[in-house]
């Protein structure tokens, strides 16, 4: 079974062979195999090139070379997991909200990462922020989720600002 996705987003296709293999020798089995992997490839290479355009036009030039997406710090929530009550950042980017768990002091460094390091201090849940940031995400290794990796300022935002309302 092979699975891919082009784009690191839902968008995946999965390809599965299964075949007989009892009395079937060594050589045999490796023969069908390499011939289904190799169908396997021109299956995916075929997806992928059917992909590559709308993904061109959905990501388009605001894509960098770093892998960064434009998104934006929405807001601090809390949730009670496991181990207690955890805090997130609310992070919307690629046309979904994600959210960027961590304790206080990575939640600040998140902030100050964006480029907002006046507000840092302020960790609180429910704290309304409104950031502009860019982000960098990866697929959860069940591929359930899409994780934020990096988080990176926005150079269209100059300076720290006050997110709130006036």
């Amino acid at each position: 079974k092979r699975s891919v996705s082009p784009d690191g987003r839902i968008d995946s296709l999965s390809v599965e062979f299964s075949c007989a293999v009892d009395e079937q020798s060594a050589g045999e089995i490796t023969s069908r195999a390499g011939k289904m992997l190799a169908l396997q490839a021109r299956i995916i290479e075929r997806f992928l090139d059917g992909n590559s355009a709308a993904n061109d036009e959905r990501s388009g030039a605001e894509d960098s070379a770093d892998g960064s997406v434009p998104a934006k710090m929405l807001n601090i929530g809390g949730m009670d997991g496991k181990w207690g009550r955890r805090l997130f950042i609310n992070v919307q980017a690629n046309d979904q909200t994600l959210k960027l768990f961590g304790n206080g002091k990575q939640l600040a460094e998140a902030i100050t990462a964006a480029g907002f390091s006046n507000l840092a201090e302020k960790i609180a849940e429910g704290l309304q922020l409104n950031l502009p940031c860019r982000v960098v995400t990866k697929p959860s290794t069940d591929g359930r989720f899409l994780n934020i990796e990096r988080v990176l300022p926005n150079p269209q935002v100059r300076g720290n600002h006050d997110p709130r309302p006036r």
